[in-house]
């Protein structure tokens, strides 16, 4: 193997580990860089943060200029450890509906998102679409890349997506989000 393809490892660090890493970091910086076109000073959203590849999403996103780093996940020790890879704020995705809303309408205010992750699909998609679409952000023009990994949790079982799977269908979307209300 060429030496420009190679770099060192840490001592501390565990073969499995390292043997590991690679893919979900890969994974994660490809999804910011060529699927959702992360650009330096723009705002990032990731649902699923506290999983492996959220974690490395919420440090590669930040390392790539990300001015701002909303990170979204269950698992609330790994949530308060994300402040350390460089999350600006938090969201539980462990809360009520309401509260769920809520918590992202406060988030996408100002300049909303230009990039969001979604490691998740289902339920907190469905809450982030509904709170961008609140009255209150009808003179806000969003321009937004979306990046989901996986499939949708109905697109494995087989039966009918239950959430935005239509209107999300590929890898990646850019979508212009212009709000109107009568």
């Amino acid at each position: 193997m060429a030496l420009e393809f190679c770099f060192p490892l840490p001592e501390n660090i565990d073969d499995k580990v390292a043997a590991a890493l690679p893919n979900p970091g890969v994974s994660a910086w490809l999804s910011l860089t060529f699927r959702g076109k992360l650009l330096h000073g723009e705002s990032v959203l990731i649902l699923g943060a506290t999983g492996v590849t959220g974690r490395l999403a919420v440090r590669i996103a930040k390392l790539l200029g990300a001015a701002r780093l909303v990170a979204a996940g269950r698992n609330r020790q790994v949530l308060n450890t994300l402040p350390e890879f460089g999350a600006d704020t938090n969201i539980r995705l462990d809360v009520s509906d309401d509260e769920l809303r809520e918590a992202f309408a406060s988030a996408v205010r100002g300049a909303g998102f230009q990039v969001v992750l979604d490691y998740l699909w289902g339920r907190p998609v469905e809450i982030l679409l509904s709170a961008m679409t609140r009255k209150e952000f009808s003179k806000a023009s969003l321009r937004l890349g979306w990046c989901r990994s996986g499939k949708a949790p109905a697109q494995r079982s087989r039966s009918r997506p239950q959430c935005c799977g239509a209107l999300i269908s590929q890898s990646s979307v850019r979508l212009e989000f212009h709000l109107v209300t009568s």
